[in-house]
C-alpha cells in the first residue's frame, strides 16, 4: 500500500473517531485537514471547548514535508506511529 493510501486511511479513521468522541462524550475534538498543503491537525479539549484555555492535546503533520511534522521526527514510520497513537487516544476518550 502506498503512503498516500495509508495517509488517507488514517485521516478517515481519525475523522470518524473525532465525530464519535464529539457526539458521545463531553469532550470536543477538532480535525483540520488542509489538502492544499497536505496537512492534518487534531486538537482535543477535554470536558469541552473553552475560550479561556488552550487545547489539552494537539498533533499536526505535513504529509509531504516530514521535516515539518510536529513530532520533529520526520519519517513516514514516525508519522504512522504517531497517527496510530492519535487513534488510540481518541478510542480511549470514547471509553471515559
Amino acid at each position: 500500500m502506498s503512503m498516500n493510501n495509508k495517509v488517507r486511511e488514517y485521516i478517515v479513521k481519525i475523522t470518524g473517531l473525532a465525530y464519535d468522541v464529539n457526539s458521545k462524550t463531553n469532550h470536543d475534538v477538532f480535525v483540520d485537514f488542509a489538502g492544499h498543503v497536505d496537512s492534518i491537525t487534531v486538537r482535543v479539549d477535554l470536558g469541552g471547548w473553552n475560550k479561556d484555555k488552550d487545547e489539552d492535546y494537539k498533533w499536526s503533520a505535513y504529509f509531504d514535508k516530514p521535516e515539518e511534522w510536529s513530532d520533529g521526527e520526520g519519517t513516514p514510520d514516525q508519522f504512522e506511529k504517531t497517527a496510530r497513537d492519535v487513534i488510540h487516544y481518541l478510542k480511549e476518550l470514547l471509553e471515559t
